[in-house]
């Protein structure tokens, strides 16, 4: 979610209804201000993982991760399973999901295509980061993984990649 930057722009565009996850305390409280009035967008201070737990997030007001960084302040957070929440907040389906997440999307999108009908998510950015520990095997399981209900319209290694639904 960051500061809801990238969520302005696809609402001013499309007038959605987005949801924002941003563990961040500073974060998360820039972007419920960007939306303060706005009922079409809900910001939630958590984040997504493959558990349920409260945990360590580091990071700055200009960027934050679950991925260990000894350099970076740290602050306890509360982090949900994603197909739990998937599962009660979007029956219906999802238009689109973006994830930008610092290295937990080897541990979310995992978790969803196991738990969540990936049918349901019509359009899906990506941004896997090079953070992790074998992140290169992490990856090419999550591509074969989506590569069952979803095809790829771009890949820019590392950057962005576009899948769509096949359904």
């Amino acid at each position: 979610g960051y500061t809801g930057d990238w969520a302005q722009r696809i609402y001013s565009r499309y007038s959605c209804h987005i949801d924002i996850y941003e563990p961040h305390p500073i974060l998360s409280r820039r972007a419920k201000a960007n939306f303060e009035p706005n009922k079409k967008v809900r910001v939630f201070e958590v984040g997504l993982s493959d558990i349920n737990e409260m945990t360590e997030l580091f990071g700055n007001d200009r960027g934050a991760s679950l991925v260990k960084d000894i350099l970076q302040e740290a602050h306890i957070v509360n982090i949900f399973k994603a197909s739990e929440i998937f599962n009660r907040r979007y029956e219906s389906g999802i238009d689109l999901l973006k994830l930008n997440v610092e290295g937990a999307e080897y541990k979310i999108l995992p978790d969803l295509i196991e738990n969540y009908d990936m049918g349901k998510i019509n359009d899906i950015l990506i941004q896997f980061h090079r953070n992790c520990p074998d992140y290169n095997s992490q990856r090419d399981k999550i591509r074969a993984g989506l590569s069952k209900t979803h095809s790829p319209v771009f890949n820019y290694d590392y950057i962005f990649e576009h899948w769509k639904s096949e359904e």
